[in-house]
């Protein structure tokens, strides 16, 4: 599988356990049914990681262009998100009287930082952002945009090696990752099944909300290709 496709089902696979923890409380009738599934695919999701570090790795593009994208695509996600952060803390539902203090120093450092303190920055709006996600979901701070911040910041953070040196190691790492993923993604169809029957009754937003975390998302790659949803289930 190529990196782009894999990339995507790894986001998906990730989206999916963060929205499968958000919404336990509208499947809580099929908790016993559902908790092993979402076990197994959350140990999967994590072996997933290790391997794609690999993978990724041995296919890394150090070139000054790409990492201006990186930059450039985090900042807008860590933005939204401190700007988020700013009106939760001004809200009645703040309990944290130093987090608008913190926030808004963080977002003074990004725009014109060095790497090391852009990453830092960025870091800390993303884990003041993380223990607050169902209260930033009303400002549009969404599952996949926690998702997609942290796979950028991830990738900004890594110091990739020039050329292809771990390239067999990278292929190993490849076949290994795509088997895993495809496990996953028969997990996610399990899941799906325990949840199908909630069509057209009271809890269908369980099922909806967790069609939509299943797709799998392919961005543009940069050559000229389009990127899509692919439904997996």
């Amino acid at each position: 599988m190529k990196n782009n496709k894999l990339d995507a089902m790894l986001r998906r696979d990730d989206t999916v356990q963060l929205g499968l923890e958000a919404d336990k409380a509208l499947y809580a009738p099929l908790e016993e049914d559902i908790a092993p599934l979402r076990a197994q695919h959350a140990a999967g999701l994590e072996e997933a990681k290790e391997l794609a570090d690999e993978v990724f790795t041995a296919d890394g593009d150090e070139s000054a262009t790409v990492k201006r994208s990186t930059r450039g695509q985090l900042r807008t996600y860590v933005q939204r998100m401190g700007k988020a952060l700013v009106a939760h803390a001004d809200s009645a539902a703040n309990t944290d009287e130093d987090l608008e203090e913190r926030i808004t120093k963080a977002m003074r450092d990004l725009p014109n930082a060095d790497s090391a303190t852009f990453a830092q920055a960025a870091g800390q709006i993303l884990a003041e952002a993380t223990p607050l996600a169902p209260k930033l979901v009303k400002r549009e701070i969404t599952a996949q945009d926690f998702t997609e911040a942290n796979r950028l910041l991830l990738k900004y953070q890594k110091r990739l090696p020039t050329g292809r040196a771990a390239d067999v190691q990278g292929k190993t790492a490849r076949e290994r990752l795509g088997i895993r993923l495809q496990a996953n993604a028969a997990l996610v169809k399990r899941i799906r099944k325990q949840l199908a029957p909630y069509k057209g009754t009271a809890r269908e937003r369980a099922l909806a909300n967790f069609d939509g975390n299943a797709k799998v998302v392919i961005f543009n790659n940069g050559s000229g290709g389009k990127g899509g949803d692919t439904p997996t289930v």
